[in-house]
Order: structure tokens, then C-alpha cells, then sequence
């Protein structure tokens, strides 16, 4: 495997795959690497310009300046590899605690601890959106199950209120039967339940004025041969 390869994985494995104790043991060990060279560095200038003076302030002060310029190179990549990816979390962590549940987290792909908050935020956005749609069906269903218990509702109040009037119709027919009336009968059809009772209602008055037409033709003729009988007896005794 060709070095640069080897660099470049390097640097992947610690940007987004190594733990942050892991991150910073490396850089640890950089810094402590960089203070042994520039320490060999300047031994080796000394030994070099030891007659020279003014060549060793020159070597010192470049030193100085290599290792500024390392450290602040290494710092800044160790903001990149360790402070960005929590901040990027930190903010996404709270656009999703603010009801934004919609953004893209960012990390998803680091296997480091930045990579698994990043993992357990997704699934907590995910875990959020599946409860708010069960609340939504939860509500849809609750405003269906009012809708139908109010239709029901007046379904119910309507059956009560026709059965009263079909009750009262009743009541009153019967008032009129009672009075003497035979010739009523309950025209219009009732509800369901009360049909049955208007046929046989009306057949049972229909029975009585029948028989009771019958018991007064009865009666005529009755009379008319008592009448008759008066009339022949008169006849007899003349």
C-alpha cells in the first residue's frame, strides 16, 4: 500500500472513526513527537554552529516558528476532528428538541462518539415522527368516533321522538275506540315495531264492528218476527 494511501486512511480512521480519548492520545503523541524533532533539530544546529552565534539565534527563532505554526496546524485540526462534529450535533440536537424534524443530522457516517449521538438523535427524531402521526390517526379517529356518536346521537333522539308521537297516536285511537267509536282505524303506517300492532289493531275493530253488525241484524230480525208473532195473535183473537 502506497504511504499517501496509508496517510489518507490514517487520517479517516481518526477523523470519524476513532473514540475522542483515541483523538486525543494522537494528538498527544503528535505534540510530543514535534517537541522531540525540534529538540533534535536544535541540538544538531548547535553542534553545527557552535562558533556562530548569531547562526544559532537564527535556528532557534526558525524552530520557534516551525513549532507555532505546527501547533496551531494541529490545533486547528483537532478543533475540525473533535469540537465541529459535537457542535454540529449540539445545534441539530436542539432545531429537533424545538419541534424541527425534518433537518438532516449530520455525522451519521462517523463510527467515532460524535457518529453514535448522531445515530441515537436520528432515531429519536424518527421515534418523535412516529408518534406524531399516531397522534394524528389517534385524533382522526377521535373525531371520526364524535362524528358517528353524534350522528347516532340523533338517530336515537329522532327514533325516541317518533316512537313518542307513534305512542301518543296510540293512545288517542284507542280513546276514540273507547268512546264508542268503532269505526276508527290507524290509516297512516307506523314505525317498524308498531305496524304489527296497527294490522292487528285494525283488524280486531274491523272483527268488532263485523259481529256487532252481525248481533244488530240479529236483533232486527228478532224483533220483526216478535212483531210479527204480536201481529198474528192480534188476528187470532179477533
Amino acid at each position: 500500500m502506497r504511504p499517501e494511501v496509508k496517510k489518507a486512511l490514517m487520517l479517516n480512521w481518526i477523523e470519524k472513526t476513532a473514540y475522542v480519548r483515541q483523538k486525543i492520545k494522537v494528538l498527544f503523541a503528535v505534540l510530543i513527537l514535534v517537541s522531540v524533532l525540534q529538540f533534535m533539530v536544535e541540538q544538531v544546529f548547535q553542534h553545527l554552529f557552535v562558533h556562530y552565534r548569531h547562526e544559532q539565534t537564527l535556528s532557534q527563532c526558525a524552530g520557534l516558528l516551525f513549532q507555532i505554526a505546527l501547533t496551531l496546524l494541529i490545533a486547528r485540526f483537532a478543533i475540525r476532528i473533535v469540537a465541529v462534529p459535537f457542535e454540529e450535533i449540539t445545534a441539530a440536537t436542539e432545531k429537533v428538541a424545538g419541534g424541527a424534524l425534518n433537518i438532516t443530522i449530520p455525522c451519521l457516517h462517523h463510527q467515532d462518539c460524535a457518529g453514535r449521538l448522531a445515530r441515537s438523535l436520528q432515531s429519536f427524531r424518527e421515534n418523535s415522527q412516529n408518534q406524531l402521526k399516531l397522534q394524528e390517526v389517534s385524533a382522526s379517529e377521535a373525531r371520526e368516533a364524535a362524528r358517528i356518536q353524534k350522528e347516532l346521537s340523533g338517530k336515537s333522539e329522532s327514533i325516541r321522538r317518533l316512537q313518542s308521537e307513534t305512542i301518543g297516536t296510540i293512545c288517542a285511537g284507542m280513546e276514540i275506540v273507547k268512546k264508542g267509536d268503532l269505526t276508527f282505524t290507524f290509516q297512516e303506517h307506523f314505525q317498524d315495531r308498531f305496524e304489527e300492532f296497527r294490522r292487528d289493531f285494525n283488524t280486531l275493530i274491523h272483527i268488532y264492528r263485523t259481529a256487532i253488525a252481525r248481533i244488530s241484524d240479529a236483533t232486527s230480525m228478532i224483533a220483526n218476527g216478535t212483531s210479527e208473532i204480536a201481529s198474528a195473535s192480534a188476528e187470532l183473537m179477533w
